[in-house]
């Protein structure tokens, strides 16, 4: 299956009177196409199993009136969307998404329903089979596989003021479109977390506390075998002199030896 995304500009999709065009340089293909008037219709013909519509939700102002359109497929029940004006532009918006449908031909009608704010339409995404042949002027071709999950949205913007001469201007914030999200399975990561370091933390603290303990223990030692060693030398000295004075006593009085 391939999804394919049209212009609002491509020549497949027919529009009623009523419509007018604008643009800027972050739109898809920097155009959209507008209407304001009651009962406006866009016609498409395509060859698929599904069709979206993307559009610009303009910014809100003091007298808004919130567009209100209509999608049918072949002339079922139309499905209406009611857009919700912001303090913002809201671009790439999804106004309709088909279910899924048999593959053939089908026909979309899009109906402005009342005289409001402007209804921007952006682009189309057709869901078709790769062997279906291709509208002309087709912006974008995607291939995809057929399982894929979704559509996803990125932005661009546009902004709208009308008056009695109908005069537009659109601003946007980026130029990609919706894009199909195919189903992917993310290998779980092999990278090992990064080692602790609270261990070898501990270790370098245990051992500056070992050097601190044997320096201390160390100084404690060598104090204590010096003032051992002070006090051997003054006992030492005492003691012989002692004995000199001993001696001398003696030899001064030899009397008292008898």
């Amino acid at each position: 299956m391939v999804l394919l995304t049209l212009d609002d500009r491509n020549p497949s999709i027919i529009y009623s009177t009523g419509w007018n065009q604008a643009g800027s340089a972050l739109e898809f293909n920097k155009t959209t196409t507008w209407t304001a008037v009651a009962g406006s219709t866009a016609k498409f013909t395509f060859q698929g199993t599904g069709v979206g519509v993307f559009g610009t939700v303009g910014k809100k102002l003091p007298k808004s009136i919130a567009p209100v359109s209509e999608y049918s497929i072949d002339g079922s029940a139309p499905v209406t969307f009611t857009a919700d004006p912001k303090a913002v532009v809201q671009t790439s918006q999804a106004f309709f998404q088909s279910p899924l449908l048999p593959d053939g031909v089908h026909t979309l009608t899009v109906t402005n329903k009342l005289a409001s704010d402007p209804l921007f339409l952006d682009f189309l995404m057709v869901l078709a089979d790769s062997d279906t042949p291709l509208p002309s002027s087709i912006s974008l071709t995607s291939a995809s596989s057929t399982s894929a999950s979704s559509t996803s949205a990125t932005s661009s913007s546009s902004s709208a003021t009308s008056s009695s001469s109908v005069s537009t201007t659109s601003s946007s914030s980026s130029s990609s479109v919706p894009t199909l999200t195919v189903t992917s399975t993310v290998a779980p990561s092999t990278t090992s977390p990064a080692p602790s370091t609270t261990a070898d933390s501990d270790t370098t603290g245990a051992t500056k506390s070992s050097n601190t303990g044997a320096i201390v223990g160390g100084i404690i030692a060598a104090v204590v075998g010096v003032t051992i060693i002070v006090f051997a030398i003054l006992f030492w000295y005492r003691r012989h002199k002692r004995r000199n004075e001993f001696r001398d006593l003696m030899d001064n009085n030899p009397d008292k030896c008898e």
